[in-house]
């Protein structure tokens, strides 16, 4: 995914500053109950400079319900959301609850500021380029990433 700022004219619109962004989903898997979640940024064009904050949730993607955050649906031992500066290269270390039988998936945003001081948007108009993670099938005593993942 590419955070972009954009000069807009007549004729068109021409990027400024492009940053590529992207979050790798690692689960530790067998009993474990941990996710770690690897953050990528690198400047793609214009100039260089730029800074890049996170805001993490564990999501319950839960069956003909609508999903919740692990924090509000149970407390199972899923640690709390988190966030801060980010770095490339940066790693979250969470677990992501205990409870079996229930499909988990970490929700990642990746907030960008570019060099001339203004803030990436999603497609939802919001700040930030959210990520949502591979559903993650918890098992008492087996954890491993689901063969399918839904959409959200």
């Amino acid at each position: 995914m590419y955070a972009i700022v954009a000069s807009c004219g007549q004729g068109g619109c021409k990027p400024k500053q492009q940053v590529k962004l992207r979050f790798r989903e690692n689960v530790q898997g067998r009993n474990s109950k941990r996710w770690k979640l690897t953050m990528y940024t690198r400047s793609y064009s214009g100039p260089r400079t730029f800074k890049t904050s996170y805001h993490y949730e564990c999501g319950a993607n839960l069956s003909k319900e609508r999903d919740r955050t692990c924090s509000s649906w149970r407390d199972d031992g899923a640690d709390r959301s988190a966030g801060g500066g980010g770095k490339n290269g940066l790693v979250v270390d969470k677990n992501f609850g205990r409870t079996p039988n229930v499909k988990k998936f970490p929700m990642f945003m990746i907030d960008v500021k570019f060099a001339d001081g203004s803030r990436s948007r999603g497609d939802d108009g919001q700040l930030g380029q959210k990520f949502r993670g591979w559903d993650v099938c918890v098992k008492a005593k087996t954890t491993s990433l689901c063969k399918t993942t839904a959409k959200g």
